[in-house]
């Protein structure tokens, strides 16, 4: 058996794969949370209410809070209430395709098998492997998995982008997440740009 190299090198990498995986996931997971926020705030205008608990609750999964963000914007569009107009419909649907791709990648990389760091000496622990077997019409093939922590930058870029733009849309206005401690508990904050 072939023993594994330790160098520096494969530790480099490999630390860059990890944080890369590890920042996609999160910039995945504060999408979501700007969907949430998006509802809340289109639906009751910023103010505390059941609705936030409903949002909030484990059950709801990012697909279908998507929809029911998707539902109420579509609402507000048809209401003629501003800042929600055809323009904001249309990039709605913009939303609307990011997402689905998105979540698409998103769910093959939680669902993957993944190799970081894992090889011989002729290894370049540049890349990444990953595995993600997908059944088809046609059968079984390989999900297109991201094969270096540029590619998992690059998602994780798409996923932050997405957050602004579903805040920016809901709220009417650009908006960045911030966090600051309120009696000792770190909670979320919209402070504007």
């Amino acid at each position: 058996m072939t023993e594994m190299p330790t160098g520096s090198e494969r530790e480099d990498h490999m630390a860059t794969q990890f944080a890369a995986l590890g920042r996609f996931i999160q910039e995945f997971e504060n999408a979501v949370d700007a969907f949430r926020i998006g509802t809340r705030f289109m639906a009751d205008e910023g103010k505390p209410s059941i609705l936030a608990m409903v949002l909030e609750h484990s059950a709801l999964t990012a697909g279908p809070l998507f929809e029911i963000w998707r539902a109420v914007l579509a609402v507000r569009c048809k209401q003629g209430d501003k800042p929600y107009d055809a323009d904001a419909e249309l990039k709605g649907r913009d939303v609307a395709k990011e997402f689905g791709d998105l979540i698409k990648r998103r769910n093959e990389i939680v669902h993957g098998t993944w190799f970081i760091g894992w090889g011989g000496e002729k290894t370049d622990w540049s890349k990444i492997h990953a595995e993600k077997g997908k059944l088809t019409s046609e059968g079984f093939r390989r999900a297109e998995m991201p094969s270096s922590a540029n590619e998992l930058n690059a998602l994780s870029d798409r996923a932050a982008s997405l957050a602004k733009s579903v805040l920016a849309i809901s709220i009417g206005k650009d908006v960045q997440r911030a966090y600051k401690s309120i009696n000792g508990v770190w909670s979320t904050v919209d402070a504007k740009t």
